[in-house]
């Protein structure tokens, strides 16, 4: 078999970005959910959504 007319690619190494990245979405997205309970209560959601919302930046 003649391989002449294959180029070679480069496939890099896989990055654990993607599932952190998908964390720190899940955790967005609930931080939403509980500050829109907490505002249809006629709460203050602000502390979950911030809480949750700093989580995506420890990670």
């Amino acid at each position: 078999m003649n391989n002449e007319g294959y180029q070679k690619y480069y496939v890099p190494d896989q990055s654990p970005w993607p599932l952190v990245g998908a964390i720190a979405l899940f955790f967005i997205a609930l931080g939403a959910g509980f500050f829109v309970i907490d505002m249809s209560k006629d709460q203050s959601g602000w502390g979950a959504i911030c809480s949750c919302s700093a989580s995506q930046f420890y990670l």
